[in-house]
């Protein structure tokens, strides 16, 4: 008894196991198919469950459960059950569902285990103040199905990772796909820009506007070259600021569906996603769509992501950065783009419940 005791306890996939055993059962009733499951990685911004609502694929409920990195365990993960939903446990300390104003409500209880059939990353995996690449790689263990897939989740946590995609397509198309000129250093003592200033100098796999600096002049990034050096080793690209922008944009992809935006910056900032700036509409021209289209099949095809490039006084575009699955929306279409992202879901969900 004492060892059936601790293997309950300490062994998520032992207690599901044993509920068999005694009589229990994950499904509603006898005979009925069991639900399936759609963990959703996303601890702020939506909930998940109201926007996907009642669903059944192939007879089968679809049941969401969301949380953030910081609120699961990944593991163990295996590679011999014949049952492949089975190979990935999942320990879901916390929920995060939202109240009627969209302001979190992070649901304590005790523990629950599941085992997912999909899974919706929504958040960064890999940031300046926390690092859930371990949990990724179980994902990516036990062979389950993300949105992104876990493989180019996994590229985008590593900023060259991105920019040597990128680069491959500027190399090939030149002019069409104009990625912005920069210069690569693995660490401070490889250190050498060569490239006009002003400058941005962008630290290591940051997001959201983090580790990046505007740098005058040569004295100034002789100056940062030390600081640099403090940072354990992390790498930096370095690319000429551009002076003559008019605004930035972004091109946003989910599913076949694209939308452009400009933003302008109105509170003085050069980085434009951390001060206040004014967001609009714009139409999608033959060009972004060209890119769109060499970008989406990256990384063995992307179904959500987003192009930050800055459209210039003199009428040109230059890409600066591709981001994937935890790209923002703009608030005016977010309830429509998240739609969006649930019917990717929902085809992929029946894609595999029929084994196709």
């Amino acid at each position: 008894k004492a060892t059936v005791s601790v293997l309950y306890w300490l062994y998520p996939r032992t207690r599901i196991q044993m509920m068999g055993l005694f009589g229990g059962s994950s499904s509603s009733a006898a005979g009925d198919k069991p639900p399936f499951t759609v963990l959703v990685i996303q601890s702020d911004g939506y909930d998940w469950g109201k926007i996907f609502g009642s669903q059944t694929i192939e007879g089968r409920e679809i049941k969401v459960v969301q949380s953030g990195w910081e609120e699961i365990g990944i593991g163990p993960c295996e590679n011999y059950s014949k049952d492949k939903k089975m190979r990935c446990c999942v320990t879901v300390y916390e929920e995060t569902q939202r109240n009627a104003h969209k302001e979190k409500i992070a649901v304590k209880k005790n523990p629950s285990t599941i085992f997912p059939e999909l899974v919706l990353i929504r958040n960064e995996v890999y940031t300046h103040c926390s690092d859930h690449r371990n949990k990724l790689f179980g994902l990516m263990y036990s062979g389950v199905p993300c949105v992104n897939s876990a493989e180019s989740i996994f590229s985008f946590t590593e900023r060259p990772l991105i920019m040597a995609e990128l680069n491959k397509l500027k190399f090939k198309h030149g002019d069409s796909f104009p990625v912005i000129d920069q210069c690569y250093a693995p660490s401070d003592k490889t250190f050498m820009y060569s490239l006009p200033f002003p400058a941005v100098v962008k630290v290591g796999a940051a997001h959201a506007g983090m580790g990046k600096m505007k740098i005058k002049d040569h004295h100034d990034m002789s100056d940062f070259r030390s600081v640099l050096a403090m940072t354990n080793g992390k790498y930096c690209l370095m690319e000429p600021f551009v002076k003559n922008s008019k605004h930035d944009l972004r091109i946003q992809c989910i599913g076949n569906v694209v939308r452009a935006f400009s933003r302008q910056d109105v509170s003085g900032e050069w980085k434009t996603n951390t001060g206040t700036s004014m967001c609009e509409e714009i139409p999608v021209t033959p060009e972004f769509q060209k890119w769109v289209d060499l970008v989406r099949p990256l990384w063995g095809g992307l179904d959500i992501f987003t192009i930050d490039a800055i459209h210039q006084t003199d009428g040109k575009n230059v890409i600066l950065e591709v981001n994937g699955t935890s790209s923002g929306l703009f608030p005016d279409r977010e309830d429509e783009d998240n739609i969006l992202i649930r019917d990717i879901v929902l085809t992929k969900a029946k894609m595999i419940i029929k084994g196709t």
